[in-house]
C-alpha cells in the first residue's frame, strides 16, 4: 500500500466507493467521473504502478474477472458495446499511479472519442520492427513457460521403502532438462528400464530389490532397498497422472 495514493485509500476504506465486486485481490468500483453511464474501474489491491509490475497470473486472474464484469453489465444496462482502457504512463494518460483498467460502456452518441491519426511506415520498416518484437516475444514466452519432466517429482505423501526416496531422486535429475511435452508412454518405460538398470530386474508385484548406492548413513531394517508396490502402484501412476495434466496444460 501507498500512504499517498487514492486507490489504496480506496481499497484501505477510508473514502466512500460504490463497490460493486471485492475480493482479496482487486475491488471493482463504479468512476466516481464516468466517460458513460456504467463507467466501471477494476483495481488491484496490492500497488502496482502499472502494467509492467504485475505478475502475469495475477493479469491473467484480472482478465477472468475483466470479462465477468462485462458480461453483467451487458446485461444489466442492455448494451452492446463496451471498451477496455487501460493506461501506463502520463504520456498514455494515466493520473492515478496505481495499475487499474476502465470498462467503458458505449451508447449511441455519447460523445466519447477514443481515436488517433494514423501513421505510415515503410514495409522494410515493419518488417524490421516485427522481427526485432518477434523474438524478444519468443525469449519471454520461453522463459516464463517452458515446463520440464522434473516438475513432475514433487514427493509423495508416503515412500515405500527406504532406497525409493533415493530413486526418486535419481529420476528427478535424470528429467532436469527434459522439456515437456513429453510422451507418458516413454516415460513409463523410462522408470522401468532404470529400475532394472539399478537392480537388474524390472519391478514385479511383491517383490523388493536391494540396491547399494542407495543405502543412507541412517540406516534401518530397509535400508537401500526399493519397493517393487510403491513403484509400480503408487509412484508410476501418480507421475504418468501428473505429466499427462501438464502435457495438457501446454
Amino acid at each position: 500500500m501507498s500512504d499517498e495514493c487514492i486507490f489504496c485509500k480506496i481499497i484501505n476504506n477510508e473514502f466512500n466507493s460504490a463497490t460493486i465486486f471485492e475480493n482479496n485481490e482487486f475491488k471493482v468500483i463504479l468512476d466516481k467521473f464516468p466517460a458513460s453511464e456504467g463507467h466501471i474501474l477494476i483495481i488491484p489491491k496490492n500497488h502496482i504502478k502499472n502494467i509492467f509490475e504485475i505478475e502475469q497470473k495475477q493479469a491473467g486472474r484480472l482478465f477472468e474477472l475483466v470479462v465477468s464484469i462485462c458480461k453483467v453489465v451487458k446485461d444489466v444496462l442492455n448494451v452492446e458495446d463496451i471498451n477496455i482502457l487501460q493506461n501506463n504512463g502520463s504520456i498514455a494518460g494515466q493520473t492515478v499511479f496505481h495499475f487499474h483498467l476502465h470498462i467503458i460502456p458505449r451508447y449511441e452518441n455519447d460523445n466519447i472519442n477514443i481515436s488517433w491519426k494514423s501513421e505510415q511506415f515503410s514495409d522494410e520498416y515493419i518488417e524490421n520492427l516485427r522481427l526485432k518484437i518477434f523474438k524478444n516475444i519468443q525469449y519471454e514466452h520461453l522463459e516464463n513457460s517452458i515446463s520440464f519432466v522434473s516438475d513432475i517429482f514433487e514427493e509423495p505423501k508416503k515412500w515405500g521403502l527406504r532406497g525409493d526416496p533415493f530413486l526418486w531422486e535419481y529420476l528427478k535429475d535424470y528429467y532436469s532438462n527434459t522439456k515437456i511435452p513429453y510422451s507418458v508412454e516413454n516415460l513409463e518405460n523410462d522408470i522401468f528400464t532404470i529400475f532394472k538398470k539399478f537392480t537388474g530386474e524390472f519391478p514385479q508385484k511383491n517383490k523388493n530389490f536391494f540396491v547399494k548406492d542407495f543405502e543412507s548413513k541412517f540406516g534401518g531394517l530397509s535400508n537401500g532397498n526399493l519397493s517393487s508396490d510403491f513403484w509400480l502402484n503408487t509412484a508410476i501412476p501418480i507421475l504418468s497422472e501428473r505429466l499427462e495434466k501438464l502435457n495438457n496444460d501446454m
